[in-house]
């Protein structure tokens, strides 16, 4: 683990619909796979179920049964010949708004061993670029102005200026949706906007005077 703001734990956790009804010795395992000190600033590591049952004074059993209603219930993807887990709603909770954090980030994202879990947490990922490779899905911050709307600078780094580049394009987060697709959307729309004002210029005067 390595740099800040690279992990959270969600504080209504327990009042999840996936975790209310769980035995409580499963809703404390569920707690531990966020704050477990084998964990990375993706969410997804290598977990030693003897450190971690001990850690939890509890029988290896008891979490090895855990994990594997984790898994039927959605919260995890586990890969058993390497040992690693992801914990599927780790990138809900965290911005990775400064650089090192990124860094952070696709420094853990590169350390995963099993090709299934790097998959599904790259895809998870896909949103948030390296440290240096810009921002975001193709060139598209450079035509903020010329759709008429000037996105605040480096709104993509926090929920604030996610949420006010929302605004000024009259886009709203869905119910539920979270932060990374709400950024995809905006991009998407920067992008439709672009492409609406290329074509009006291509098709040029003489066609507008029709």
């Amino acid at each position: 683990m390595s740099a800040v703001d690279t992990r959270a734990v969600p504080c209504n956790l327990l009042a999840w619909p996936a975790i209310s009804n769980l035995l409580p010795d499963q809703k404390l395992i569920g707690a531990y796979l966020f704050f477990s000190p084998d964990a990375s600033a993706c969410g997804c590591y290598f977990l030693p179920r003897p450190r971690a049952a001990a850690d939890l004074s509890l029988p290896v059993a008891v979490l090895e049964e855990a994990l594997c209603e984790f898994e039927r219930r959605k919260l995890v993807a586990l890969d058993n010949e390497t040992g690693e887990i992801f914990v599927l709603s780790w990138p809900r909770w965290l911005n990775f708004s400064t650089p090192s954090a990124r860094g952070a980030l696709w420094t853990s994202l590169d350390r995963i061993k099993s090709r299934k879990l790097s998959t599904i947490a790259k895809s998870a990922y896909k949103s948030i670029p390296r440290p240096g490779e810009g921002v975001g899905v193709g060139v598209v911050f450079p035509f903020t102005k010329e759709i008429g709307q000037t996105l605040p600078p480096g709104w993509w780094e926090s929920d604030e200026g996610v949420m006010a580049a929302g605004r000024l394009l009259k886009l709203n987060a869905l119910p539920g949706e979270s932060m990374g697709a709400f950024k995809a959307r905006i991009r998407a729309e920067v992008d439709r906007q672009h492409q609406k004002k290329s074509d009006r210029q291509h098709r040029g005067p003489d066609r507008d005077m029709k």
